[in-house]
Formats: structure tokens, sequence, C-alpha cells
């Protein structure tokens, strides 16, 4: 006996599917496409490497013109979700994505953010905090030879012997080894774009070879943490040492960074 109306099973929760989002008329057309084919990738439905409708099936099923859904593709292709190739053999392959696809994106998207008022230094400081703090407590307990070697690389021996723009490239550099020494690429692909919008952000601000003196030896702190296992150790070196940083980026006088993040304080 066929089912009435009010008992048929919604088209969205048929296995393999996603429910429509409940949107406004007055979006536009190719971004409630996008939307939905977003979502789609994301929960698996097409997976990477899969295919997608063809522009004329997608047009039939989304009720769009051929225009829209060329529009919601090129959004999609623009995300690194798809790409999207033209011709007879054409279409459009859901993309397999790396975490420095994704340390890109997110660059970018903190860096309109900040730009636009949309969080503050404030706000970056203590996510960079909570990451690199959290990141060498793990990097003690995880580096490999090779994490200790790239490590190294990025503490130069004598301030005064590399230039400043030099310098303030292998501080980056010690900060992303240590993330990855972690072993967690989530952790990473989160802590690097945030300690670079930070850097760009203060890129210009004039510093005297005492404060890279000051963190080369914070540099050689928590190296010499991580190097000996100590977990709770390089997390108070790194808690300290984003503290310096910090204290040498901004006006605010000391006593009120510590408002802010302390690690193991006592």
């Amino acid at each position: 006996m066929p089912r009435s109306r009010s008992q048929r099973v919604p088209r969205w929760s048929r296995v393999g599917a996603v429910p429509r989002k409940v949107v406004s008329d007055s979006i536009p057309a190719y971004r409630r496409v996008a939307d939905e084919l977003r979502d789609e990738i994301m929960a698996g439905v097409v997976p990477p490497g899969g295919r997608l409708a063809s522009e004329a099936r997608l047009s039939e099923r989304f009720r769009v013109g051929r225009s829209s859904i060329r529009e919601a593709l090129s959004v999609l292709a623009s995300e690194r979700l798809i790409d999207t190739t033209r011709g007879a053999t054409g279409g459009s392959t859901v993309q397999r994505l790396e975490p420095r696809d994704v340390v890109a994106q997110l660059r970018t998207s903190i860096g309109a953010l900040v730009s636009a008022n949309g969080c503050s230094t404030d706000e970056m400081d203590e996510v960079r905090e909570l990451l690199e703090v959290t990141g060498a407590f793990l990097a003690a307990q995880r580096r490999t030879p090779i994490d200790l070697d790239r490590m190294r690389s990025s503490v130069p021996r004598d301030a005064h012997a590399v230039p400043i723009d030099v310098q303030r490239s292998m501080n980056l550099d010690f900060h992303y080894a240590i993330l990855a020494a972690t072993g967690n690429r989530l952790l990473h692909v989160f802590g690097e774009p945030v300690s670079d919008v930070i850097y760009e952000r203060f890129r210009g601000k004039d510093h005297d070879l005492a404060y890279f003196d000051r963190m080369i030896d914070d540099h050689r702190t928590i190296l010499g943490a991580i190097e000996g296992r100590d977990r709770l150790g390089a997390r108070r070196a790194m808690s300290d040492h984003l503290l310096h940083i910090r204290a040498g980026s901004t006006d605010r006088q000391p006593s009120l960074l510590l408002e802010g993040l302390a690690f193991d304080a006592t």
C-alpha cells in the first residue's frame, strides 16, 4: 500500500542524502547551490576524487540556470574543494585537501578578519598561547631527532651576526618546528596562520638587538626543555617566551600582560 503524504520518508533522510537548509529567498541562487554542495562534500556524500553531477543535471536538480551552477562551482573551486575542467570530458572533481592548503586559507581569512576588526590582537595572543604552550608540552614528548635539528637550525648563535629580517624569519621557523614536532597536523594548521598574522601586524615595529638577544635566550631554554623531554619545563618556558613577545610588541604595561593567560603560575 502506498504511503500517505504524511508517512513518506523525506528525501534527505535517505542514506547518502543531506537535508536542504531553510534559506531566505534574498540569498543569490548560486550561493544556495554552493552552500548545499559544500555541505554534501563535507559530509562525505561525494568523497575526494569523486565527481559532481554535470552542470545540466545540477541545473535540473536545483531548478536554477546553468550560469548560477557555474558561479557556484567557481566558489567551491576558489575554496579548493573542487577542481573543474571544461570540454567534452570535463567536470568537477572533489579535491583532497592537504594541511598546507588549509593553512593558506586560514591565514587569508584570519588576516581579513583582523583587518575588519572582527577580532582583536589580544584575542589572537590568547589563542596563540593556548596553541603554542600546549604545542611545546607535546613536542617535548614526541619530538624526533629531525625535529630537534630543525629547531636548532632556527636559533642563531649570535643576534649581532644575523640581519634582523633573517632573525624574524628564523623565529617563526622555530615556532613552526615545535608545532610540527607535536605530530598533530591540526594543531599546526591552527597555530601557523595565527602566528603569521601576528607577525605581519608587528613586522614594521622596531626592535633593538637586546630584544633579539632575549628571544634567542628564550628559544634556547625552550629547546633545552624539549630536547630533555621536560614537558612541564617546555610548557612554562614557552608561556614565559610568549609573554616576553607580547611585552616587546605592544605599548601595554607588563603588569597588564599578566592578566592574560599564564600557565603553571604559582
